[in-house]
């Protein structure tokens, strides 16, 4: 449940995405010069030795204007890897037709549980530029808050 949304905007010009988070879960910057801001759970989760969980983080794509040459991507924390927590697909690309919460996907490849506490910085995400490959065809698929998936195997 959405407590209070706030916006951020990370792109100001051309293109930008701007985000809206729940209470509690603003995505920040922790020097000048981070690249990734950090993520934090939304709410305690427990991975299980082996096993791969979502963690939600109350971040949401609010809107995108301009062209459609950005998304987000989610990025694992080298503290959290020094534990063996780590990405579960390596860099998770956010495309900006995304309407869901967006989540970190963690595998726990130690032996033993993993305790994720509300609060706990589980992931960094920033904004990149991509070109698309010319010549390819797209489905029409409205994504919507579907995700993880959603458009196929």
């Amino acid at each position: 449940m959405l407590i209070s949304l706030e916006k951020n905007t990370i792109l100001k010009g051309i293109a930008m995405i701007t985000l809206r988070w729940t209470k509690g879960c603003e995505p920040k910057y922790q020097t000048k010069h981070s690249v990734g801001a950090d993520l934090v759970a939304r709410q305690p989760v427990l991975i299980s030795a082996g096993k791969t969980t979502r963690i939600p983080v109350g971040v949401y794509i609010d809107k995108v204007e301009g062209d459609d040459t950005l998304e987000l991507q989610v990025r694992g924390r080298s503290s959290l890897a020094c534990k063996g927590i780590l990405p579960g697909n390596g860099v998770g690309t956010i495309d900006p037709d995304y309407e869901g919460e967006i989540c970190m996907i963690l595998t726990n490849t130690s032996d033993e549980d993993y305790q994720v506490n509300q609060g706990d910085r589980v992931g960094q995400i920033l904004q990149a530029r991509v070109e698309k490959i010319p010549g390819l065809i797209h489905k029409t698929i409205l994504r919507g808050e579907g995700g993880f998936g959603s458009t196929g195997s």
